[in-house]
């Protein structure tokens, strides 16, 4: 009798193992890289920070954006996402200040997807104070709440943040994806933007593990 139960126990151990589907493992030098040295993020002592470089201008940012947008919105509290615009030339500092500007006037996530549209679906490419201006008009800010929060000392501020969190990670492209200031990654690492999410979903899960 306990043979059998032995037996019954040792095959529904190996059907539950079998029928299991396989974890992706990703390679450190193809699927992503180290970030050398590691650098200080936001996270909590439980948490893992996310970031993710992009310019509004970029085609591959607009493509990667609703599976980005999908995976934020399913994370848990210990994920802290971030996303932080590239100011890698001259030419991209007007997108990142409209980004910041829509931050401090409350309506970033409002209107990430709507410029994002306005550029690639509409073909109309925002590029200057005035363009983003008439923007934010259509979504009810004012010009002078738009003027005020464009110049503010806060934008401004987290601008400089930005420009130096590129400096650090050494950001030359994007999307690029940084995990828990470790680990860098992005589409030029993996086959597609689907895969691209399982990488970050590994880098975290990597990360709470070490954290255990």
């Amino acid at each position: 009798m306990k043979l059998l139960v032995g037996l019954l126990m040792a095959f529904a151990v190996t059907a539950a193992a079998c029928a299991a589907p396989a974890q992706p493992q990703f390679k450190e030098g193809e699927n992503y890289r180290l970030v050398v040295p590691v650098q200080p993020t936001d996270a909590g002592p439980n948490q893992v920070q996310v970031i993710e470089f992009f310019w509004y201008g970029c085609p591959h940012c607009y493509a990667f954006e609703p599976y980005l947008e999908n995976w934020a919105a399913s994370q848990p509290d210990n994920v802290l996402f971030k996303r932080v615009p590239a100011v890698i030339n001259p030419g991209w500092k007007p997108q990142a200040r409209a980004f910041y500007t829509a931050k401090v006037l409350g309506v970033a996530g409002k209107l990430q997807k709507p410029i994002f549209d306005e550029i690639h679906l509409r073909h109309h490419f925002l590029h200057d104070e005035e363009g983003f201006q008439k923007f934010f008009a259509q979504y009810g800010i004012s010009k002078d709440q738009f003027d005020t929060a464009w110049n503010s000392f806060a934008v401004d501020t987290m601008m400089k943040q930005a420009a130096v969190l590129g400096e650090r990670y050494r950001i030359m492209g994007v999307p690029t994806v940084v995990v828990a200031g470790k680990y860098i990654t992005g589409p030029t690492m993996v086959k597609s933007f689907p895969e691209l999410i399982q990488v970050i979903d590994f880098l975290v899960n990597k990360t709470l593990q070490s954290k255990r």
